[in-house]
This record gives C-alpha cells, sequence and structure tokens, in this order.
C-alpha cells in the first residue's frame, strides 16, 4: 500500500490517507500553465494558481470526490470553456485541455455533466474520452455512468 501525503512548502503535512495508486501534488511558479508536457495516455494534470496535480483517473476522481485537498486557487483572470466564471483550473490530458471552474471540473470527472455542458464541451472540443459514449448519450447528453 502506498500513503498519500500532501505536504506544504515548509515540510507541513496538510494532508495524509492510504491509496493503492499515485498522485502527486507540487507547487509551481505560475508557469505550469503552460507546460506543454506530452501525457500518457492514462495521464491527467489539473493546474491551480500555484499548483499540479498529476495522476490517473484511478488517483485522481477519489481526490476529486474527497474535495480537492491541497489544490489551492484557481487562475482569477482566465474564463471557464462552459461558464465564462473566472477563478479556473486547467485540466489536462492526452487528449484535451480544458479550463473548469471547481465544480465544472468534479461534474468531468464523476462522469455527471449536464447535457447542456456535455453539448458545450463536444462543441469547443470536439469528442475525447471523458465525454465519449459511453459516459454520455450522444444524442441526449445524458450521463450514463456517474459516479
Amino acid at each position: 500500500m502506498t500513503l498519500l501525503v500532501i505536504a506544504m512548502n515548509d515540510g507541513s503535512e496538510l494532508y495524509k490517507r492510504p491509496t493503492m495508486t499515485d498522485l502527486v501534488i507540487e507547487t509551481h511558479d505560475g508557469s505550469a500553465l503552460h507546460n506543454s508536457n506530452t501525457l500518457g495516455v492514462v495521464d491527467i494534470e489539473i493546474v491551480g494558481l500555484n499548483t499540479v496535480v498529476r495522476g490517473t483517473p484511478n488517483s485522481i476522481i477519489p481526490w476529486a470526490l474527497e474535495g480537492f485537498v491541497g489544490l489551492g486557487e484557481g487562475f482569477h483572470d482566465l474564463q471557464s470553456d462552459l461558464s465564462g466564471d473566472g477563478a479556473v483550473f486547467q485540466y489536462r490530458s492526452d487528449q484535451v485541455r480544458l479550463l473548469l471552474t471547481i465544480e465544472k471540473l468534479l461534474h468531468l470527472l464523476s462522469r455527471n455533466l449536464s447535457a447542456e455542458d456535455y453539448f458545450a464541451l463536444l462543441e469547443k472540443h470536439g469528442s475525447f474520452f471523458e465525454i465519449h459514449d459511453d459516459f454520455y448519450d450522444y444524442e441526449t447528453g445524458q450521463a450514463l455512468q456517474p459516479l
């Protein structure tokens, strides 16, 4: 078993729990938003104002469902792909880069987007794994496997 530990820059522990997978949360100086790292097929990154979270669906989704502990603030000067609101986070996979509020990010990760949001992402970014037809009805936009 692996132990997930999220530590602050001063070394103090913010969060600790047992996990079977790896999840890495790092601080950055703001440059990570423009990082062009190639991600593997199952890799996910979530970039906040001063943090980058790296993992796979097996580590990212449970962490998100537990409240995004350690993620920090979003980018206030960028707008969400869905709502136009600020305080967004960049979601990156091997197929797509999205700017989403924390609420919409949770809906994406839990496969529970509204039909309106599903169609908006499909129109703006085309089809990608997180919204493919195993998870959403392509005619109605209904979530088929919400967590």
